[in-house]
């Protein structure tokens, strides 16, 4: 029993170390792994920032790409656009040339026509005169005896001694000193003289403007109706179904006035009078 006991604290004396070196080693390796994993992570951190770099960079060409893009995009509007205005303008100038032929040539007509009358008056005059001279006497009248002056069988035309121009500008005159009823007999006699005139559209919407002065939105409503239908594709097709609204809003027929609104919003969305139809759209509840 004496003799185990020292043998047995020997073994344990020489036991620790070699745990102490199990345990070193251990640690060792632990210490190891935690740098591997260490250098991994560093490795991951650069590629991570390897990538955002590569990402940014990628960013800001797709950028720089969007804005010349932008650009050009914004530039060919610009030149869309402006081109669309001279086409506009050469088409205003060649619809104002048209006009403006067709009432030189309304005139002429007109002219001719009162030529045409003077030259019948002045022949049956000088007939006239050369047989009363032939016969050594005045023409005298049946029934009394007294002396007849020569007279004309083919009076002249008073609507044929006036162009269009003038009737119209005259019923405008009336027109625009808001005496509305000359105003309105003005146009109206234009349009049965001269139905064709460059003017006919302008006319009848003046009579439309007439009505709608006065407070007679009925008759207002008909009137921008006929430019409508019989003048359509005209200068003042947009004027027509814009006011024809506004007359119908006054008679509170809303139905109405909107889809004349909306009309000239989608038919004619570049002319002036569209964002003042959007604003009455607006306003109907």
């Amino acid at each position: 029993m004496r003799a185990t006991l020292p043998t047995l604290t020997l073994a344990l004396v020489l036991a620790a170390p070699v745990a102490a070196f199990a345990q070193n080693k251990v640690e060792q390796q632990m210490f190891a792994d935690l740098r591997m994993l260490q250098e991994q992570s560093q490795q991951q951190r650069l590629a991570l920032n390897a990538l955002a770099e590569t990402l940014k960079t990628i960013i800001a060409k797709q950028e720089e790409q969007a804005g010349k893009a932008s650009k050009a995009f914004a530039d060919q509007k610009l030149l869309t656009d402006a081109i669309t205005d001279r086409l506009r303008i050469l088409a205003e100038k060649g619809d104002d040339a048209t006009v403006r032929i067709s009432t030189v040539a309304h005139e002429l007509e007109a002219m001719r026509a009162t030529v045409q009358a003077l030259q019948t008056s002045v022949v049956q005059a000088v007939a006239s005169m050369n047989t009363s001279a032939a016969s050594g006497a005045p023409a005298t009248d049946s029934g009394t005896g007294a002396t007849t002056p020569p007279t004309s069988s083919a009076p002249i035309n008073e609507a044929a001694a006036q162009s269009p121009k003038v009737m119209y500008d005259q019923a405008f005159g009336d027109y625009a000193s808001s005496r509305y009823d000359l105003a309105i007999q003005g146009f109206q006699a234009c349009l049965r003289t001269f139905p064709n005139s460059p003017n006919a559209f302008q006319a009848q919407f003046y009579i439309g403007e007439s009505y709608y002065n006065q407070g007679k939105y009925p008759q207002a409503v008909q009137a921008y109706r006929e430019v409508i239908d019989n003048y359509k594709k005209s200068l003042w097709e947009p004027d027509a179904y814009y006011k024809r609204g506004m007359a119908y809003l006054q008679i509170s027929n809303k139905d109405q006035a909107r889809a004349d609104f909306q009309y000239v919003i989608k038919n004619f969305p570049d002319n002036n009078l569209a964002p003042l139809a959007k604003a009455q759209l607006d306003g109907i509840k």
